[in-house]
């Protein structure tokens, strides 16, 4: 997920695009199986490091290393007569003997990662670093996968084309690596809508000319093996998208006693999840989830109660808050906020069914008075 990558407003410097390189190296040891390779594989692409420091992939060859340490000592202080016996030379020589075989052996076949800083500063991480542990880490991951996907997620969520281009460069020099060892989904923006959005983040007008788009279009066909362009999806098929959602918390939608509509024709009240202007799939499950939480925990409440079986919670009223509450949200949060002006509403309501204290202008006080 890239959405958590620091944002530039610029072209990123060097050190800048080592950082991102870093980020994507992080995230990938943070799916590795073996917590000491994590260990291994961060201490290798950090900046600060102590005065000495050693760290090895292999757990196990850490402790025959101490095993052998102990050894060593032992033999040592059998050599200086300390426990007042003494071992004829060549057990000692033997002892020695093995004692470097072993250590030679371990220190070439196990991947150990030694840092030196006399000075205490930082050093400085280049793409030769980050590279080679990328392919170390591909490794680790071709022992456990047959196959080795990354998918870069929320790229399609910046205005900012430079950066994203940045990134996507970073990003192609470990593919470029070796084709064959792992593959990348990416969802990007197209090169049109990209420019046009930067555009608009610079509060410049929205024109550019016809090579600019064409730049970043060639750009992408050199990147990238396959495009596929994803259509907007029409609003006569939210409902499909809708169902298929709903359908996905079958089992907790049963436990809460609600039954989900058949097919996207008979969607109903459920369209309040996708009403309103240039709703997204995001808004979408936003919205979803938003009614979820409602629902399950007055349903819970309810449970909770003595005669429960007076109270009713309406499905209904739930879908039509998460429409309000994601269509309207400065509104709707001053509304419920104001725990005074709610209750003048509702009292106001109860008694005369009338809303004076609501203006007649505002879209949000139109969908409060139809509720």
């Amino acid at each position: 997920n890239l959405w958590k990558i620091k944002s530039h407003k610029s072209i990123p410097s060097v050190d800048d695009t080592i950082e991102i390189n870093k980020f994507l190296l992080k995230r990938l040891i943070d799916n590795l199986p073996s917590k000491s390779n994590k260990d291994y594989f961060n201490k290798k692409i950090d900046d600060k490091y102590s005065l000495f420091s050693i760290s090895m992939k292999n757990k196990k060859d850490m402790i025959s290393l101490y095993l052998l340490l102990g050894i060593f000592i032992f033999n040592i202080i059998l050599k200086i007569e300390v426990l007042g016996f003494s071992v004829p030379r060549i057990c000692n020589f033997i002892l020695d003997f093995v004692v470097a075989v072993n250590f030679a052996y371990i220190f070439c076949t196990s991947k150990i990662y030694l840092s030196f800083n006399s000075q205490k500063t930082a050093r400085k991480i280049n793409e030769t670093d980050t590279k080679e542990c990328f392919n170390e880490i591909i490794s680790e991951f071709k022992d456990e996968y047959e196959k080795i996907i990354i998918c870069i997620e929320d790229l399609d969520r910046y205005n900012d084309s430079k950066f994203v281009i940045t990134i996507l460069e970073q990003i192609y020099k470990f593919y470029g690596e070796d084709n064959n060892k792992v593959k990348f989904i990416i969802s990007l923006k197209p090169p049109y809508q990209l420019l046009n959005d930067d555009k608009i983040e610079m509060k410049n007008d929205k024109t550019f000319n016809i090579e600019e788009v064409g730049e970043y279009k060639e750009l992408y066909e050199k990147l990238f093996d396959l495009i596929i362009n994803l259509q907007t999806i029409a609003y006569q098929n939210y409902s499909s998208v809708l169902l298929e959602l709903i359908k996905s918390k079958k089992e907790l939608l049963s436990e809460i006693e609600i039954n989900i509509p058949t097919d996207d024709e008979n969607i109903g009240m459920w369209d309040y999840l996708y009403k309103g202007d240039a709703v997204s799939i995001r808004d979408i499950k936003h919205r979803f989830n938003y009614f979820l939480i409602l629902y399950e925990n007055l349903y819970y409440h309810k449970q909770s109660l003595k005669n429960s079986e007076l109270i009713n919670i309406s499905i209904e009223t739930c879908l039509f808050v998460s429409y309000l509450e994601d269509e309207f949200s400065s509104d709707f949060y001053q509304f419920i906020n104001d725990s005074k002006k709610f209750d003048d509403i509702v009292s106001e309501y109860l008694l005369s069914s009338a809303f004076s204290k609501l203006e007649d202008s505002k879209d949000f006080d139109l969908e409060i008075k139809n509720a």
